[in-house]
């Protein structure tokens, strides 16, 4: 009896510490680098996610999926910039053992984006929503090649001059929607 709720509890504790590394990470504010800043993008949060979550022996891999950046209801004026259309969206799938099934994990969108974005939740074990409403979502074995030319210095550098003018929009709005959140939270104490 005494090892049984032991065993309950080490599952609960683990549920929460991955609960818990994903809400870090889904909260780091979401930003396309440009330049030598530091990003914060989808790929990039999905790689933090997943060297996070892999002490907790948690197995993961990357997904792609493919997107419409106006399926999202970003304001006209940001999406006017010249921009990949479709777009390429990383995440992550978790191998959850007590399951012994694969489950979506998509720390993508930031807590300050909660005017215009679904923001997800993780209980540990269950899919989390897709950040993104998906045309196409690709095996991992298609997945990694994908990042793979991702990876390409001189693909990264012609889709970032592409994209420069749209990127700096939308990490400009963004953060204009977690100043007004920090704004009116201020404004009530």
């Amino acid at each position: 009896m005494v090892t049984k709720n032991l065993g309950k509890e080490k599952s609960n504790f683990t549920k929460f510490e991955r609960v818990r590394i994903f809400r870090i990470v889904r909260d780091i504010p979401y930003y396309i680098a440009i330049g030598n800043e530091q990003d914060y993008s989808c790929s990039t949060k999905a790689e933090i996610c997943q060297k996070m979550l892999y002490p907790l022996g948690l197995k993961s891999r990357y997904r792609i999926c493919q997107f419409r950046w106006e399926e999202l209801g970003l304001p006209k004026k940001i999406l006017k910039f010249p921009h990949e259309d479709p777009e390429y969206h990383q995440f992550l799938e978790v191998y959850i053992p007590e399951k012994r099934t694969w489950v979506t994990v998509d720390p993508t969108w930031d807590s300050g984006l909660q005017k215009i974005f679904e923001i997800a939740e993780w209980d540990g074990i269950s899919n989390t929503k897709l950040a993104v409403p998906t045309n196409k979502i690709y095996s991992p074995r298609k997945s990694l090649s994908l990042i793979e030319e991702f990876n390409d210095p001189e693909e990264m550098k012609n889709y970032l001059n592409y994209n420069r003018k749209f990127f700096v929009a939308l990490n400009n709005y963004f953060n204009n929607l977690r100043n007004e959140i920090l704004k009116n939270r201020l404004a009530k104490i």
